[in-house]
């Protein structure tokens, strides 16, 4: 049985359906909720959020493949990936994942970057209120192209520690699908530089991908946005919160 812990909401507190949660958060700006399961986890995220992510779980599986930070030559440019995407993913089950014919788990990642401030967010979406679904906000200023990158390595670390070894990204950004395929080689051979002799934008989040897909099979296929997919919808809507929040965040 699942428990939702609405932190901020119309209604703040504890869940036991979509169902309840649902209009506490729908339209609710800035709306803080997750999915646990087990009561433990969701009152102790509603007592105190930061120390939840800080110290962990109060119950929690062991995850099958436990997270690793992989160095590669310049790792001080190297995302750092936040705890709390880590922590959900290893509430995730096998059977909770949509699969290919030939065994790849699917996800649907977006990012959206707006406004003014270039506020910018990521999202990453498994399934309909799945546990490893991802909203976050990025630093400001962001750009489209940087959080579209950081959605694809999130949503390969929470694969890997949800114990999947193989994993479907479908997304609308042809810039992250010719940066991970058809231009890194020519990068990686030219020392990290363009055919213009400058330096590979946004290479931190591009040497990391690739350096994590040494331990998972990744592929990558394109979707066209907008267009009527659910999938590709709920993950530009994750994306789109995500940028919401950074605002409220830099405005606090």
């Amino acid at each position: 049985m699942p428990f939702y812990a609405v932190v901020r909401g119309y209604n703040p507190g504890i869940y036991y359906s979509w169902a309840e949660c649902e209009p506490q958060v729908s339209g609710f700006s800035g709306a803080d909720y997750r999915k646990f399961p087990a009561l433990e986890c969701a009152e102790a995220y509603c007592r105190d959020p930061e120390a939840f992510w800080r110290l962990g779980l109060p119950i929690r599986r062991r995850s099958r493949r436990p997270y690793r930070r992989y160095p590669f030559p310049g790792a001080h440019l190297q995302p750092a990936i936040p705890l709390r995407i880590l922590v959900q993913a290893r509430l995730a089950e096998d059977d909770d994942f949509h699969f290919t014919e030939d065994g790849f788990a699917i996800c649907y990642t977006d990012g959206s970057c707006m406004g003014r401030l270039r506020n910018a967010g990521v999202g990453v979406w498994f399934g309909n209120d799945h546990v490893a679904n991802i909203c976050e906000p990025l630093p400001i200023p962001g750009t489209n192209n940087k959080a579209e990158l950081l959605a694809v390595l999130y949503a390969i670390h929470a694969a890997r520690e949800s114990g999947l070894d193989m994993l479907e990204v479908r997304t609308d950004s042809r810039y992250a699908i010719y940066s991970l395929t058809e231009w890194l080689p020519k990068w990686k051979s030219n020392n990290w530089l363009t055919t213009e002799n400058t330096d590979v934008q946004n290479q931190g989040e591009i040497r990391a991908i690739d350096e994590v897909r040494n331990y998972m099979e990744v592929r990558f296929e394109w979707t066209p946005g907008h267009a009527g997919n659910s999938g590709n919808s709920a993950a530009d809507s994750l994306a789109k919160r995500g940028a919401a929040r950074a605002l409220t965040v830099y405005r606090q």
